[in-house]
């Protein structure tokens, strides 16, 4: 079977002083530009994306590269295109391997690629194909999704995996118990990726589709929203009209300073604020209806 050629842009991050946060440092206010760089460059067919203190490093395809993207990376705002790296396919496995280690919450998750041993002594394993950084439980807020998921009661409840992206969370909540879950992202790589990795786990009543796919009137009991404060402050009160009576809605993708403003959303939108948890200056905040 050959192997596909990766191309790496090498991508050096300038921060706004402007927005720099006083109280968390400069390693923070880094981390905001680099996810809003990664934002901008969506419409790309990026397939993976890995930071590297002031770099942030993105691969695609060698057979999807285009001389417009070099050109519109250099046209983004506070940043500086390093370099272009060709990367040749039988080296692209072993890049993942040397990177991307098995990540374990206790006895009860084991979070592994394809190519890793199969571990037998764990109460549930996510096999996940890393094709991008963020969702494979490497990340803070998607730890302290999961251990929070590990605590609520999924067994014949519905579920919302909201900006899905591995579909992670879905697939968790899936090996709970749960009696169906839908996954949903904005971005067409995300679905593909999910269905993949729905494909791995053998997780049969889950369904993945577009944002823009949800009806008006979807109900469900639980809601799961790792993604950023705009967004979850945009989208609060379509959580609540989704939820049914006594849902949960768990959400992350925050800094601590956030957790007020969070707070008094859900709360304007008639939501219960239960407590949160915080790992790396990243929170998990619980919410019911």
């Amino acid at each position: 079977m050959p192997f596909t050629d990766y191309i790496q842009y090498k991508i050096k991050v300038e921060t706004d002083p402007d927005a720099f946060d006083q109280d968390h440092g400069l390693e923070i206010a880094l981390e905001e530009r680099q996810e809003i760089i990664m934002s901008e460059l969506s419409d790309m067919p990026f397939e993976t994306f890995e930071t590297d203190h002031e770099f942030l490093l993105a691969y695609l395809p060698s057979n999807k590269d285009e001389p417009t993207f070099e050109g519109t990376i250099r046209n983004l705002e506070g940043v500086k295109l390093v370099e272009k790296t060709l990367i040749k396919g039988e080296n692209w496995n072993k890049i993942w391997e040397e990177s991307f280690e098995p990540i374990t919450i206790g006895q009860d998750v084991i979070v592994r690629a394809p190519f890793h041993v199969v571990e037998k002594s764990f109460a549930h394993e996510i096999i996940i194909e890393p094709k991008m950084s963020f969702g494979t439980g490497h990340h803070s807020t998607t730890r302290l999704m999961m251990e929070s998921m590990l605590q609520l009661h999924f067994e014949n409840r519905s579920v919302l995996d909201m900006g899905c992206g591995t579909g992670i969370l879905g697939i968790l909540a899936a090996k709970l118990g749960a009696a169906g879950v839908t996954a949903v992202d904005n971005d067409p790589q995300c679905i593909e990726n999910t269905l993949e990795n729905i494909s791995l786990n053998n997780c049969q009543d889950m369904q993945v589709f577009l944002n823009d796919k949800i009806s008006p009137n979807f109900k469900t009991d639980i809601i799961l929203a790792n993604i950023q404060k705009n967004v979850l402050i945009e989208q609060m009160s379509l959580y609540k009209s989704w939820l049914n009576k006594t849902g949960t809605l768990l959400v992350s993708g925050i800094y601590e300073d956030a957790v007020k403003d969070i707070k008094e959303s859900a709360e304007k939108n008639g939501l219960t604020y239960l407590g949160h948890n915080k790992l790396n200056e990243w929170c998990m905040i619980h919410f019911e209806n």
